[in-house]
């Protein structure tokens, strides 16, 4: 891996933890009530971007060490499918068991960008709100062993 691919790794989870901590502190403002609306939509917010940046890192790795990105019209799938595998100039850079995960918030990327925000249900986010600073922390240990190998 190039010095200029581990910087921006390190820039783009630089920019990964701000966002968590973002979601844990809008957490803390709500406290144990239900999310208002507004809420639900900072909510929303913050997972499209978290996943954009997790997409982001894969993309620059594709990139330099797999010849790029896949293409297609499922190429965001394919992405993410592909760094739970070894390339022919890299190791596998996430375990299958994360790759799931970071499946779900794939998905949601995608509906958020397909529907009107008020068709947000907080009950189907709830989860990824929830899990989204331990997923960082594995992602951001899972990427600290690829890059030391």
């Amino acid at each position: 891996m190039s010095v200029d691919l581990g910087k921006q790794i390190a820039f783009e989870l630089g920019q990964l933890g701000k966002l968590v901590e973002v979601n844990s502190s809008l957490q803390r403002k709500i406290g144990g009530r239900e999310p208002d609306e507004f809420d639900v939509f900072a909510f929303a917010a913050i997972l499209h971007s978290f996943y954009n940046g997790i997409e982001n890192i894969f993309s620059r790795i594709a990139n330099e060490l797999d010849g790029g990105t896949p293409d297609g019209s499922n190429w965001h799938r394919d992405l993410l499918s592909s760094m739970s595998k070894p390339g022919s100039r890299r190791g596998s850079v996430i375990t299958q068991e994360l790759a799931e995960e970071l499946n779900d918030y794939l998905t949601f990327r995608h509906l958020f960008r397909s529907i009107y925000s008020f068709e947000l249900k907080w009950e189907r986010m709830r989860k990824l709100v929830m899990d989204m600073e331990r997923v960082f922390r594995e992602f951001e240990k899972q990427l600290a062993n690829f890059k030391a190998d």
